[in-house]
């Protein structure tokens, strides 16, 4: 959930950093970039032809 939260902010460039995103959610940076880079993955195979 927390990489999802990351990534919408992104999306709509809000600035936020993986540190603010994870204090929050109480999960490290490094699982918050891995999901992100999983959920960012995944986007790209469902939007390939």
């Amino acid at each position: 959930a927390a990489a999802a939260i990351y990534a919408g902010a992104l999306l709509t460039n809000e600035k936020v950093t993986q540190t603010a995103v994870g204090d929050v959610a109480d999960i490290s940076v490094v699982t918050i970039r891995n999901r992100y880079r999983d959920l960012i993955e995944i986007e790209g195979e469902t939007q390939a032809p």
